[in-house]
């Protein structure tokens, strides 16, 4: 055998040992992309269209509070509360308590507030 080759015994230990690696680098990379995925979503303004077709609120209390609401049905009692983080639709991505934040399935590309509503609420099944 010449010097400097590769013999079986160690071909074997770099092929198991590469193999070993492999799941523990794809774990620190998917760990890596859901961070850079969550910051990257901006959050949802009250002001977008889309918003504004499904009245959404980005805090529920205080706009079922106010005079001139942007979501006047959230003062309904059978619906106070009604939140997005209590929603089916919501999936909480970071925050808690007023500054809990998730996406929605049908808010595409941003982010929405936990402590949201709008008229697309669904109770989560219990």
């Amino acid at each position: 055998m010449m010097k400097g080759s590769i013999n079986r015994r160690n071909f074997i230990k770099c092929v198991a040992a590469s193999a070993a690696a492999i799941p523990v680098l794809q774990g620190i990379s998917m760990l890596g992309l859901k961070v850079a995925q969550a910051a990257e979503k901006p959050m949802l303004p009250e002001s977008d269209p889309f918003a504004k077709s499904i009245k959404y609120c980005a805090e529920a209390d205080k706009a079922a509070k106010a005079k001139n609401s942007a979501c006047p049905v959230r003062k309904e009692k059978d619906r106070a509360t009604q939140y997005c983080r209590n929603c089916q639709l919501y999936t909480k991505e970071s925050g808690e308590g007023t500054k809990e934040v998730g996406k929605c399935m049908i808010v595409q590309g941003k982010s929405v507030a936990g402590g949201g509503w709008c008229m697309s609420w669904v109770k989560k099944p219990a």
